[in-house]
């Protein structure tokens, strides 16, 4: 691309690197490093080809197009980090526009990641780029060569555009969740004589822009697929063997999605697919403590079944989903008073939704008695009015109105629940229930509970959407702490 300069130590160091971003992490940034040798560390076979394409960006039209779907820990925020300081320090003038969408991703992970690298560099080139909360900068021509870095989100997808300059990049780290919308504004920064768009992600989503640039569009761009049994084997992993583990086997959506690094494959009779769980994990949410909360208990005796308790305050559940097994009335009444105890007043709910079937009239009166604004829910009576056409009975209304929380892509669950040892079943259960439609009726209804694993955890979840009871438990209705009832469903 250059020709070999006159004797100048910097001019020669810029035309050693420039083109050549491998020879750049391992000259430059050490890596490996002695240490990391004897730690068998070395990049990536696919690290490598990545780089060669970053490489061939600036005079290969497709290589301008980079787009990487990957399982867990494949070494894919390293890869964009290297990329970051290559560009800022070989590339001028630049602009590079960074985002992913949540801000723990984006700043404690890939920001995070960046100014590690930053430690490897030679000390004379430390000076040459400041770093800052949002932004790093080419000290010498700050407004002339930049890195900036926004969370991306539908209503703000400005984002991405306003860079326009001779090196021009876009960087989407877990592209999978970015608005089209985002990347519809994108298009006015890659203009300039040499853009470069970077996608890259946990294919969690079986539609969008990311989809595509691996499908649709597969031609225009340099797609690479990474399994992360390229860089482990699977059958010893204890990562892939947990995943494996807390999913249900590897046939399920979220071990392909975290382990094989392939977009979720999509079921018909499935109710809450799962690309529309997963962002939910790691979306930024802000809900104000005024919202109120409310929580489900799902009531179980004895045998394989549990008890469960969700707590839900408006767009987020509060915390992983509690369950217990083998509790009589008076076991299960005095756990949930042991909650309620050690909740703060602003924390308590409205009201407590209890499954009445069963176990759970007792244990309603009994949160009553002490003094806990319990309702009874008989989930097998039919639904509201508005709805009594379309479902056949309070438990599919519920369940249908779980997936539209989810379908609107701005509620938040419990981070925790990413790990493989903290509490998949919730996970699973969300994932794993299924409808039919009545063959007389032609009504919606959730498949039984016989047909396939219990799911006790995703039950309660669902009471914390029994909305009119919360709105009855506010304050003293004429039931006198009766059932809140309905007309019972038919049986067919």
């Amino acid at each position: 691309m250059t020709q070999a300069p006159a004797e100048n130590p910097f001019l020669e160091f810029r035309y050693r690197y420039q083109d050549h971003a491998e020879l750049f992490v391992r000259e430059v940034l050490n890596f490996p490093s002695p240490d990391d040798v004897a730690d068998g560390k070395d990049l990536y076979p696919w690290q490598r080809e990545a780089l060669a394409a970053y490489d061939r960006s600036g005079r290969d039209p497709r290589a301008a197009r980079i787009t990487i779907r990957s399982g867990h820990g494949v070494g894919k925020t390293t890869l964009l980090a290297w990329m970051l300081w290559h560009r800022i320090l070989f590339r001028f003038p630049q602009k590079t526009a960074v985002t992913a969408p949540s801000e723990k991703q984006l700043f404690g992970a890939l920001w995070a990641e960046f100014e590690t690298w930053s430690k490897r560099l030679p000390k004379p080139l430390r000076g040459l780029v400041e770093i800052k909360s949002d932004v790093a900068e080419l000290v010498a021509a700050r407004s002339e060569s930049f890195i900036s870095i926004k969370t991306a989100r539908a209503e703000q997808p400005e984002a991405l555009s306003g860079l326009h300059a001779e090196w021009e990049m876009v960087i989407a780290d877990e592209a999978s969740g970015v608005a089209d919308t985002v990347w519809e504004a994108a298009q006015s920064s890659l203009t300039g004589p040499h853009p470069l768009a970077i996608l890259a992600g946990n294919p969690i989503r079986g539609s969008g822009f990311f989809y595509d640039s691996h499908n649709r569009l597969a031609a225009d761009w340099w797609a690479r697929h990474v399994s992360r049994g390229e860089i482990v084997d699977v059958e010893t992993d204890p990562y892939s063997l947990g995943e494996e583990h807390a999913s249900g086997g590897r046939h399920t959506n979220r071990y392909r999605v975290r382990v094989l690094g392939e977009f979720p494959v999509s079921e018909d009779d499935v109710l809450i697919p799962f690309d529309l769980v997963e962002p939910s994990l790691t979306r930024d949410v802000t809900v104000h403590r005024t919202v109120p909360v409310v929580w489900g208990l799902d009531c179980a005796r004895f045998g394989s079944n549990r008890s469960a308790l969700a707590k839900r305050q408006g767009l987020q559940l509060l915390e992983p989903v509690k369950s217990w097994a083998k509790l009589d009335t008076m076991e299960l009444a005095a756990r949930v008073k042991a909650e309620w105890d050690v909740t703060p007043d602003w924390l308590r709910p409205i009201g407590i939704l209890v499954d009445a079937i069963g176990l759970g009239g007792g244990v309603a009166d009994r949160l009553r008695q002490l003094g806990l604004p319990a309702k009874d829910i008989n989930v097998s009576e039919l639904p509201a009015l508005n709805n009594v056409d379309k479902y056949q009975d309070q438990r599919t209304e519920l369940a249908f109105k779980v997936r539209e929380w989810f379908e609107a892509r701005n509620c938040k669950l419990p981070e925790s629940y990413k790990l493989p040892t903290d509490g998949p079943d919730f996970i699973r259960e969300l994932t794993q229930v299924r409808y039919d439609f009545q063959p007389r009726s032609g009504k919606l209804k959730l498949l039984p509970k016989t047909q396939v694993a219990s799911p006790d955890l995703f039950d309660a979840f669902a009471l914390t959407f029994a909305s009119e009871a919360a709105m009855l438990a506010r304050s003293q209705d004429r039931t006198g702490g009766k059932p809140i009832t309905r007309q019972l469903a038919p049986t067919w």
